[in-house]
Formats: C-alpha cells, sequence, structure tokens
C-alpha cells in the first residue's frame, strides 16, 4: 500500500499474506454512515500492510480521507 506524503510516510508496504480476509459488511437500514460502517474493512486492509489502522479516518473515528 503506498502512503503519500499527507502522512509523512512515503514507503510502500505489502500486504503480508496471499489471502486477506476483511471483516463481513451487513447494512440494515437504508440510511447509514457508509465510512463508519466500512471502517473495520479498511482497517484490516490496512493492518495488513503493517499499519495499526486506516489513516483515512481521524483520531475521533470520522472519514478524512485528504
Amino acid at each position: 500500500m503506498y502512503v503519500n506524503s499527507r502522512h509523512d510516510l512515503f514507503d510502500q508496504h505489502p500486504i503480508d499474506r496471499d489471502v486477506l480476509i476483511v471483516p463481513d459488511v451487513l447494512i440494515e437500514k437504508y440510511l447509514f454512515d457508509l465510512p463508519r460502517v466500512l471502517r473495520p474493512a479498511f482497517d484490516a486492509v490496512w493492518n495488513a500492510c503493517g499499519r495499526v489502522r486506516s489513516l483515512n479516518y481521524d483520531a475521533e473515528g470520522n472519514w478524512n480521507p485528504q
């Protein structure tokens, strides 16, 4: 995964396994906060690349992909 200069990291981290299993996402309502629902799946991908969490969320867990 390439991380841009916004995160002060200019390196790439390959996924550390051949098969990456991300958590299922179940959406039970028509109106929902898509970024919040998908965060566990995004975090799993970033974890596989050696990161603690998705850097596209702020400290409060809000989607902030700038």
